[in-house]
């Protein structure tokens, strides 16, 4: 359906760090290829996605450039190039838009999988992506409070560090979580009865059939909520025809 592939591609482009440099950012602009192949797949179930497609564009515009930033410092670094083409203050207004691009991106996320999870009825989805949006939100705020001129913020840039950087983990975390419990239960029908190769490794076949009872486990109680909710209906409009 896509929220697998999806679920990749945020992991690659998010859990990134600029300790890993030039080798981070290849991966990055990698895993931003894989969310957009899952936007479009994903937009064929809820036109919501369809604005989820746009941020990963986005997404990988900026991760684009700031690939560029890393060659350009490599180049640099390395003695092959003798100037560079980005300089501190295009350095640091790269990397705020990077912050801004990635808010906007990730709320397209998380309204998508809200308007799928209605639409599906997934209740506990529903409830998460609302929870994760708290979090994001949280954390972008305490963001831009960090870069606040004032005396007190500016003596506790330590303290503003850390805490950033746990909310930044926190939110991540629990959005994966998401992405994949989208995959184990919101499913095309024509997925559940796909066939699957099976892997060289036993450890991994072992994974993905306790992942598959677990996933049609979901479905099969996801399938008969929908029949009772239907059986519901039903009785109402035959008890209201009788009166």
């Amino acid at each position: 359906m896509g929220f697998g592939l999806l679920f990749i591609g945020y992991f690659l482009t998010m859990i990134n760090s600029p300790i890993f440099g030039l080798f981070g950012t290849v991966i990055r602009v990698g895993g931003c290829a894989l969310m957009l192949c899952a936007a479009v797949k994903l937009g064929k179930y809820n036109k919501a996605f369809n604005l989820t497609f746009i941020g990963a564009v986005l997404m990988a515009v900026i991760s684009a450039v700031l690939l560029a930033v890393n060659v350009d410092d490599f180049l640099y670094s390395n003695l092959i190039t003798s100037d560079k083409l980005f300089s501190d203050f295009a350095k640091n207004v790269i990397g705020y838009t990077e912050q801004g691009v990635s808010f906007v991106f990730n709320s397209l996320l998380l309204w998508a999988i809200l308007k799928i999870a209605k639409e599906t009825e997934a209740k506990k989805i529903s409830i998460a992506a609302i929870r994760n949006y708290i979090f994001v939100c949280a954390y972008y705020l305490m963001y831009v409070i960090s870069f606040l001129p004032f005396s007190g913020i500016r003596a506790a840039q330590s303290e503003f560090a850390v805490i950033t950087w746990i909310l930044y983990f926190v939110w991540i975390g629990l959005n994966l979580f998401l992405l994949f419990n989208c995959y184990a239960t919101i499913c095309d029908e024509n997925d559940v009865d796909m066939e699957r190769k099976p892997s060289k490794f036993e450890f991994v076949n072992k994974f993905r059939d306790e992942f598959e009872r677990k996933s049609q486990k979901a479905w099969e109680a996801d399938m008969l909520y929908r029949q009772e909710k239907r059986q519901k209906r039903e009785n109402r409009r035959k008890g209201r025809k009788q009166k």
